[in-house]
């Protein structure tokens, strides 16, 4: 998880995320969906985030998981609940890349390692649940043009403004 301070910001981490993966031969071949929030990429090896409880699948909103198969029409994803969950799309189509998050959407996760993209944005409470949503390890990322000096950086946790997470 990292976190930067817009929903744009999150979406090219995902993609970067994906393409890393892509890179290291860790995804299955792309199938092209529209989703709720639009078009999109998903592949076997994807990690994806629900984004609307669903009592039929029982799955809740934010819950994470790794898909096993797609297709145009079907999907199949294992949680990390280790449950396996299919569904046609055309019942339930409120899915996106779970590698990034807000940070609004990622309270109440945890994660094995986090990533967190400081901004100036960032307040005292996104600050705490950016920072507290791991288990092993978190690191802390920074623009050196955001933040001249270290001083600066650590004041960011009392600032106003956006929030938002990422989980890689």
């Amino acid at each position: 998880m990292a976190a930067p301070t817009s929903i744009s910001e999150v979406r090219a981490l995902d993609e970067a995320a994906r393409g890393r993966l892509r890179e290291a031969g860790d995804l299955g071949d792309d199938v092209r969906l529209t989703v709720e929030r639009g078009e999109r990429n998903f592949a076997s090896g994807d990690r994806v985030m629900f984004l609307r409880n669903e009592r039929g699948l029982d799955v809740k909103n934010g819950m994470l998981g790794t898909i096993e198969q797609v297709s145009a029409q079907f999907m199949t994803v294992r949680t990390d609940h280790e449950r396996s969950v299919s569904f046609d799309l055309k019942d339930y189509d409120r899915i996106d890349h779970g590698y990034a998050a807000t940070i609004h959407k990622a309270q109440g996760m945890n994660v094995d390692r986090t990533h967190v993209l400081a901004t100036p944005g960032m307040d005292a409470h996104g600050s705490y649940v950016a920072l507290s949503r791991h288990r092993d390890g978190t690191d802390l990322h920074y623009d050196r043009d955001d933040f001249t000096d270290r001083d600066r950086l650590t004041r960011t946790g009392r600032a106003t403004g956006p929030r938002t997470c990422v989980r890689l």
